[in-house]
């Protein structure tokens, strides 16, 4: 017994003393974990300070400010600060309820980070940052506000994984700064611009900009710099796009692209052999095509509509040509600025809400067979040196149809324009620089060609096409007024006027011409019908083969081969038509009738005959024999029974 309790006794004492040592290592952890971390560098929002500008404003170099879930209607400014972090706990919403202008303001400050937060409903931008560097902007939702995010003047600043979205202005702007990083970002119904001092930055925000895996409206954010893209469309690389910014590429081909909602579609900045084509740019916050600093552009068959800006802009570039082009229902069709050998040719510009074509101080600018109507203003120049309009309309402007200042070497001519034009401190010339050859109402002419103004009412005695009296306004004399619209003039080289004058006004008859076959009134089937024909006229201008008003061009041929059996049936018309290079017309006309294909049907018909009465013998059928056989049984026995009696 007394055993027993020793050895009890000692099991206790060493459980004891074990217990003891391992309590003792627990509260030596627990002390470790306190000193290492030791709260005294977060700061908790509400909890220690009602509002996030309180805690920014006591916060010190490595300050983690902790904001719980809830909405924050305030104003964050973070000024002069150092290693700060805020951070969001849970859903956290810095809400400026369309009043105020900025939601976080970063200005003069280093290493501040910003994650998990919901940032809307400000006039201004959402976060903005100024003058400042290493800045991270995390995980976050920018949305609803005047502009998304603004990075201006500052270094090293990233932006990851957040989403920018529904801001009414910009999405995101980074302007004058270094090393900026945009990594996993969203953007809907916003985009990416670039901004740089053409003087002081020298693209240095563009070449350090470094933009991956982001997307505009789901699309990819195409963003590249530095490559020679010979061989290479963009369309394979990137069948759809939301936006695309390039920077220092060469022979790119762009096209076969719709870009919509973002804030520029299109940025060129120093690039070099450009093609865009069959493009269509529509809704946007900024602009559809941008091109700075950059040369040998084509823009062929772009639609740049609906934006809030421009259509296209110009700065700082030479040799852009725009064909077969429309900039309408935009703020400005096209503006031109510090830029040369600019030409716009067979392209609308019209309904947009402030001026159709804005050209500054520029050089050698040539617009030819362009609408410029229904806009605001339509044309406007300033500080401009040598500049064609030709063979273009200018008219129904809102204000004036073409506004000129500081201007010199200006030439317009064979246009049709409207009754407001003003003119200040310019040099305009209002018909051709030399005396031209034309065709006018089937007569070859040469002299000097004015414009088409709608309220000129002169007369044409002559027949020449120009008006006996000058247009005369106080902003404009036109010597050569045109009596009807440019379309009615044809503008010839002198070589061809010489060869007309030659070969033409001498004989100054229309072209003879006869089809051969098919004669008039020929029936047609199935299969090949030619036609041919025979023309004399040695100035031929065109020779068109109607079938059934539908128009052919066959100048240079004397045959056409036509499937008859894509004609209908019923009777067809087929004319040919001729004209001279001066205008002069022929044309004949045959019938031909398609034939219904004719339908052989093989029928069998019974001819009556005399007929015969004939006796053919009757084959018995089974079940006649069969009671033969029984009538045959019933009077044997009969007969036997009538026996034995």
């Amino acid at each position: 017994m007394g055993h027993r309790l020793v050895l009890a006794l000692i099991i206790v004492f060493t459980l004891t003393i074990m217990s003891c040592g391992s309590l003792t290592h627990i509260l030596a952890v627990g002390a470790e974990v306190t000193n290492t971390n030791t709260q005294d560098n977060i700061i908790r929002v509400p909890q220690d300070y009602s509002t996030i500008q309180e805690a920014i404003d006591a916060a010190t170099p490595g300050t983690i400010i902790v904001v719980n879930e809830g909405i924050y209607y305030e104003r964050v400014r973070i000024t002069g600060k150092q290693d700060i972090t805020i951070t969001g706990n849970g859903t956290v919403i810095i809400d400026g309820q369309n009043t105020r202008d900025l939601g976080v303001y970063i200005i003069n400050s280093t290493s501040i980070t910003i994650k998990h937060l919901v940032i809307q409903n400000n006039t201004g931008s959402g976060i903005f940052t100024w003058d400042s560097q290493n800045i991270s902007i995390e995980d976050s939702i920018i949305q609803s506000n005047g502009n998304g995010v603004e990075i201006w003047y500052s270094r090293n600043v990233s932006i990851v994984e957040c989403t920018v979205q529904n801001n009414t202005q910009y999405g995101l702007t980074v302007g004058y700064s270094h090393y900026v990083t945009i990594v996993d970002v969203v953007l809907y119904n916003d985009g990416l611009r670039v901004l740089d001092d053409y003087f002081w930055d020298l693209g240095a925000t563009w070449s350090t900009l470094v933009v991956k895996n982001t997307s505009v409206n789901g699309k990819p954010l195409v963003y590249i710099k530095n490559i020679d893209l010979s061989g290479k469309p963009l369309n394979t690389m990137h069948p759809t796009v939301g936006q695309i910014l390039l920077y220092n590429v060469s022979n790119a081909v762009i096209s076969n692209y719709s870009i919509s909602n973002t804030d520029t579609g299109i940025w060129l900045y120093k690039v070099y052999n450009i093609t865009i084509t069959n493009i269509t740019i529509h809704d946007n916050a900024e602009n559809g095509i941008r091109i700075d600093l950059s040369q040998n552009i084509n823009i062929i068959n772009a639609t740049l509509e609906n934006n809030m800006q421009i259509g296209t802009i110009i700065q700082y570039s030479r040799n852009i040509n725009i064909k077969y082009s429309i900039m309408w229902y935009n703020s400005y069709g096209v503006i031109i600025d510090f830029s040369r050998n600019i030409s716009l040719e067979n392209t609308t510009i019209q309904n947009n809400t402030m001026i159709g074509a804005h050209i500054l101080h520029s050089r050698n600018i040539n617009i030819t067979s362009t609408v410029i109507q229904n806009n605001q203003l339509g044309i406007r120049t300033m500080q401009l040196q040598n500049m064609s309009i030709v063979d273009s309309v200018v008219k129904g402007n809102n204000r004036e149809d073409i506004h000129i200042e500081y201007s010199n070497s200006v030439v317009v001519f064979l246009c049709w324009i409207g009754d407001s034009v003003y003119v200040y401190e310019s040099d305009v010339r209002w018909f051709s620089p030399t005396e031209l050859y034309y065709v006018y109402n089937n007569g070859l002419y040469h002299g000097f060609l004015g414009n088409y103004w709608i309220d000129y009412n002169g007369t044409d005695s002559n027949g020449d096409g120009i008006g006996d009296q000058p247009y005369n306004t106080s902003y404009a004399i036109d010597p050569y007024p045109l009596i009807a619209p440019p379309s009615s003039y044809t503008i010839i080289d002198p070589e061809e006027a010489l060869h007309l004058i030659n070969n033409i006004v001498v004989d100054n008859t229309a072209p003879i011409i006869e089809i051969l076959s098919p004669a008039n009134g020929t029936i047609v089937y199935e299969g090949t019908l030619e036609i041919k024909w025979s023309i004399v006229e040695p100035n031929l201008d065109k020779l068109i083969l109607y079938i059934d008003g539908e128009p052919i061009n066959v100048t240079g041929l004397t045959s056409y081969s036509l499937d008859a059996g894509k004609l209908a049936p019923g009777l067809h018309n087929i004319t040919l038509y001729a004209v001279d290079k001066l205008g002069h017309t022929t044309a004949t006309t045959i019938v031909i009738q398609k034939q219904a294909p004719t339908t052989t049907t093989t029928t069998t018909s019974t001819t009556p005959r005399e007929t015969e009465t004939t006796t053919t013998p009757s084959k018995l059928s089974p079940q006649t024999i069969a009671l033969a056989m029984i009538s045959i049984a019933l009077i044997i026995a009969i007969i036997l029974v009538l026996r034995r009696r």
